[in-house]
């Protein structure tokens, strides 16, 4: 039998689950540590084209794994101690320990500033200086 449709990339709730993880890792929180629920929702959806049904499979996933605790006004979602080991980095086999050296978030922080300053700043914030 022939198959007429690939499978859905993120069909798999772990492994929806894993990529709300990595978009929840990439915000910075705010107090208490929440994350807004947009900061998760939009990427997952708009840019790795996720169905609302994968979204949520995964999300409900990572709750009952521990990793991310969601708030019931359905606003945010705190990471919770399980989903940051997740990421934490131990010494493989290369040697290295996984920790990003600086010169490579400095060269980030100038990229912001040159388009920023390019742009002539950015919005609701003026230009960088």
């Amino acid at each position: 039998m022939t198959k007429m449709k690939e499978d859905r990339r993120w069909a798999a709730p772990e492994k929806a689950a894993r990529r709300i993880m990595e978009h929840a890792r990439a915000f910075e929180p705010i107090q208490d540590g929440r994350i807004y629920i947009e900061k998760i929702n939009y990427p997952m959806l708009y840019r790795d084209k996720a169905t609302p049904a994968e979204y949520w499979a995964g999300l409900e996933y990572a709750k009952n794994q521990g990793w991310l605790e969601y708030h019931e006004s359905g606003t945010f979602v705190r990471m919770l101690q399980p989903g940051k080991d997740l990421f934490a980095r131990t010494k493989g086999a290369s040697g290295s320990s996984g920790v990003r050296n600086a010169r490579s978030n400095r060269t980030a922080k100038n990229r912001w500033f040159y388009f920023g300053n390019m742009l002539g700043g950015f919005p609701n914030r003026g230009p960088v200086y």
